[in-house]
């Protein structure tokens, strides 16, 4: 369905005689009928032209609806912007955060590398508040009291705090108090929350759900869910959340397609318009990514043409994702001196190796490595 539709809007026919193309049998009419939808949202000019700078208003309307339908509460379409894949939304708002060289960022350890090499960029400092790998690859009140203070101690201003759920590259899914636990500790501190939630399709453990920052926001702010018990949650109100979904991960796996958005919850419209003003720099996200952002969050309708073929691929390649992740955990806990937590989520193993006694002997007889852990790893790849 996704190529059928970006195939469809390449098609000059699309604009002149949509009806030839499903006279050709090439393409379903559910799918002619979503191209066109899509066409004229670009304003007639198809998917070569830019777009305004936040996006397509449609697919910003999808993506709002989406959001709607997954955590109950309402989205604003205005506080929603597309962009070239979750990466580039996490680098302008790191852009946006860090001010000087004595600004950090929280962020978990371990991590993926785009938040640390995204603060390097920017002159920023990585603040890391660890995973509990015995626990689950959770996290506690005290280990990120113990970040924040020590950060604060070398001098550093503290400004947000990143998460990532599932977890890259740990494959954990943060339950609901998990959740809470990471916003509560950003509003008492006033940290800015950057949820990163691309792998929010990919949860294949049983009894494991999906609960997204912005739901749990909500729910705190509305008295739904308790607080921790280290916070009142006085400054929940003022909680403020960037939120970010890409079209490279779930079913739709289109990483090529830098597809993405960021919706803002909690900050000003003063704000929201500067950040449409660093939008504006870039002219506009590429437009073929777009629209398959606004295919991610709104797949064939129910009962049209399209639709049994996408349930079944969805089925296939979820049940596929499932059964590996199983398969590879086993696996993995079966080999001499590894041991991996359950892979709950996302595409990702975290395995604990224990390295043997000869490979630890061998670090005192090489200079150029640091650490058995940097020896075996250079060894792994000669």
């Amino acid at each position: 369905f996704y190529r059928q539709v970006a195939a469809a809007l390449y098609v000059p026919e699309l604009a002149s005689d949509p009806q030839k193309l499903v006279a050709s049998g090439l393409f379903p009419a559910d799918v002619v009928e979503r191209a066109q939808a899509y066409h004229k949202a670009t304003g007639g000019n198809g998917v070569g032209a830019y777009t305004d700078s936040i996006g397509l208003q449609l697919v910003r309307e999808q993506v709002a609806q989406f959001i709607q339908n997954r955590d109950g509460f309402p989205a604003n379409v205005a506080h929603i912007a597309l962009t070239t894949g979750a990466s580039e939304g996490v680098k302008r708002c790191i852009s946006a955060i860090i001010a000087g060289d004595s600004d950090g960022i929280m962020i978990p350890r371990p991590q993926y590398p785009l938040y640390s090499a995204a603060l390097t960029m920017v002159g920023g400092n990585a603040v890391y508040y660890d995973l509990d790998e015995e626990a689950g690859w959770k996290t506690s009140w005290e280990e990120l009291e113990r970040a924040y203070a020590a950060a604060v101690a070398e001098g550093t201003q503290v400004r947000a705090l990143a998460m990532i759920n599932p977890g890259n590259p740990v494959g954990a899914v943060l339950d609901e108090a998990d959740v809470g636990l990471l916003v509560s500790f950003a509003a008492s501190k006033r940290l800015v929350i950057l949820a990163d939630e691309v792998y929010q399709t990919n949860v294949y453990a049983e009894g494991r759900s999906f609960h997204s920052c912005k739901k749990v926001v909500r729910k705190l702010q509305k008295n739904l869910l308790p607080f921790p018990p280290e916070t009142t949650g006085e400054l929940i109100a003022e909680a403020q959340l960037v939120s970010f979904h890409s079209t490279s991960k779930g079913l739709i796996g289109e990483c090529g397609q830098r597809g993405g958005y960021m919706e803002f919850v909690g900050f000003s419209s003063n704000t929201l318009a500067q950040f449409n003003k660093v939008a504006a720099t870039s002219l506009s996200s590429n437009t073929i990514g777009q629209i398959f952002v606004g295919l991610m969050v709104k797949g064939p309708e129910v009962g049209s043409e399209s639709r049994a073929l996408f349930e079944q691929e969805n089925e296939a390649i979820m049940s596929a994702l499932k059964r590996r992740a199983i398969k590879a955990t086993a696996a993995l806990n079966k080999m001499e001196g590894v041991t991996c937590q359950p892979i709950e989520g996302a595409m990702y193993a975290f395995p604990n190796i224990k390295l043997p006694k000869k490979m630890l002997a061998k670090i005192d007889l090489d200079p150029t490595c640091s650490s058995a852990d940097e020896l075996w790893c250079i060894s792994l790849m000669e």
